[in-house]
C-alpha cells in the first residue's frame, strides 16, 4: 500500500509540474496573441479588399497580401498553441483529481491496515496477559496446596519407620 502511494505521490508530482508548465505557455500564448492583435490594431490592418483598393501594383498588392498572410499564420498558430494548451490543462487536470482521489483511497486503506494491526496486537497482548493471570493462578493455588499440605502434615504428627517413639 506504501509502495503505491510513493508511486501515486510521484506520478502526482509530476503531472503537477506538467500543469504549471501548460498553464504558463498557455498564458505566454495569450499575451503573444494579444500583443499581435493589438499591433494589427493599431497599424490599422486592413482587409484583402483594402489591400486591393490601396495597392499602386500588382507587386506592392502581392506583398501586402503577404505580410497579411503572415500575420494571420502567425495568430492561426499562437490560436492553434491555445487550443492545444487548453486541452492539456483540462486533461492534467483531471488526471490530477483523479490521482487525488487515489490518494485519498490509498490514505484510507492504509490507515484501515494500521488499525487492523493494532487490533491485532491489542488482541494478542490480551491474551498473553489472560495466559500470565491463568499461570500465576495456578502457581498460587500449587502454593496454598503446598502450604496445605505442610500444615497438615505438622498436624497430625511425622510417621517415621524408625521405631523411635514421638515424643508427647
Amino acid at each position: 500500500i506504501h509502495q503505491k502511494f510513493l508511486q501515486t505521490r510521484t506520478a502526482m508530482r509530476l503531472n503537477l509540474q506538467s500543469l504549471r508548465v501548460a498553464q504558463n505557455n498557455l498564458k505566454a500564448a495569450k499575451l503573444r496573441l494579444e500583443a499581435s492583435l493589438t499591433e494589427t490594431y493599431k497599424t490599422g490592418g486592413e482587409d484583402a479588399f483594402s489591400y486591393l483598393l490601396a495597392a499602386r501594383s500588382i507587386g506592392e498588392l502581392v506583398d501586402q497580401m503577404q505580410v497579411m498572410q503572415r500575420v494571420n499564420g502567425i495568430n492561426k498558430t499562437l490560436l492553434n498553441e491555445i487550443t492545444h494548451y487548453k486541452a492539456e490543462i483540462s486533461s492534467r487536470q483531471a488526471l490530477l483529481a483523479k490521482q487525488l482521489k487515489a490518494v485519498k483511497a490509498q490514505q484510507r486503506a492504509s490507515a484501515a491496515a494500521k488499525a487492523s494491526a493494532q487490533a491485532a496486537v491489542s488482541r494478542q497482548k490480551a491474551y498473553i496477559g489472560n495466559l500470565k493471570s491463568s499461570i500465576q493462578k495456578i502457581l498460587d493455588e500449587q502454593a496454598a496446596a503446598r502450604e496445605r499440605a505442610a500444615a497438615a502434615a505438622a498436624g497430625q504428627g511425622v510417621t517415621t519407620t524408625t521405631n523411635v517413639p514421638v515424643p508427647p
